[in-house]
C-alpha cells in the first residue's frame, strides 16, 4: 500500500509539475542581476540585511533593512568623534529609482511614535 501511494504521488506531482512548469516559462518575468545597482548611497551610507523589496508606482522600488544587524567594524563614521570615513546606517526605509539613483529614505526609532526593533517588509 505504501508503496503505490508513493508513486501515485510522485506521478500526480510531476504531472502537476510539468504543465505548471510550461505556463511558468510563458508568464514569468525575465531577471538579470545588475551589479551596479543600486548606485553607491550618498554620505557613506551602507545597508544592512536587507528585510523587504516592493515595487512601487512609475518602477520606483522600496527596500527595507535592518540597521542593527550592521556591526561596530562597519559604523567607524557613525561614532563621536568619527573614527572612520565610512560608515553610516542608511534609515531603515529607502526609496530608489528604477535606474538605482536614491530619491528618499526616512524610519527609524524616534520621539513621538513607536518603531519596531527589527524591520520586517514594506508593501
Amino acid at each position: 500500500m505504501r508503496r503505490w501511494m508513493g508513486a501515485g504521488f510522485v506521478g500526480l506531482v510531476g504531472l502537476t509539475c510539468l504543465g505548471t512548469a510550461a505556463e511558468a516559462q510563458r508568464a514569468a518575468p525575465r531577471h538579470e542581476v545588475v551589479a551596479s545597482w543600486p548606485k553607491p548611497l550618498p554620505d557613506n551610507l551602507i545597508l544592512g540585511q536587507v528585510a523587504g523589496v516592493a515595487v512601487g508606482k512609475n518602477d520606483t522600488v522600496w527596500i527595507i533593512h535592518r540597521p542593527s544587524t550592521l556591526v561596530e567594524d562597519e559604523l567607524g563614521a557613525a561614532r563621536t568623534p568619527p573614527e572612520t570615513r565610512c560608515c553610516k546606517a542608511a534609515p531603515p526605509v529607502l526609496q530608489f529609482s528604477s535606474d538605482g539613483k536614491l530619491l528618499k529614505s526616512w524610519g527609524g526609532p524616534g520621539q513621538g511614535y513607536d518603531w519596531p526593533k527589527s524591520e520586517h517588509g514594506i508593501h
